[in-house]
């Protein structure tokens, strides 16, 4: 059976729906089919370089890679500072919702692993 886009999208909707029903939170659905989509992606990335590794990529490119991977940790982790500091000091919450703070964790990572070397190779 071969695995194509269309699978892994199928499968990661699917996980959505089983998981929202199983626990009547949207949120948890939404993880399930969101690790199932990336994963799914990563596998499907893997292999296609498996088939093809024609291209090699330089020295620069891959400290272009890491680089842009280190700054935009440092970036969201200092947002994520800034969040938590205004939230303790003005509105004196003591407590963070770990949903959203789990959303922005997985979109930091999707971003970072992702998308942003995909952008820094096609530079």
């Amino acid at each position: 059976m071969q695995i194509n886009f269309l699978f892994i999208v199928i499968g990661s909707l699917v996980s959505l729906a089983f998981v929202y029903v199983l626990t009547k939170e949207l949120q948890w659905g939404a993880l399930s089919g969101l690790l199932i989509l990336i994963g799914g992606l990563k596998f499907l990335r893997i292999r296609k370089k498996e088939a093809n590794d024609e291209i090699e990529y330089d020295e620069r490119v891959n400290d272009n890679l890491r680089t842009f991977t280190l700054q935009s940790f440092a970036f969201s982790q200092l947002l994520l500072l800034i969040y938590l500091l205004i939230s303790q000091l003005f509105f004196n919450q003591q407590h963070i919702q770990s949903n959203y703070l789990i959303l922005y964790l997985s979109i930091t990572f999707i971003i970072s692993f992702f998308i942003g070397p995909s952008i820094v190779r096609k530079r």
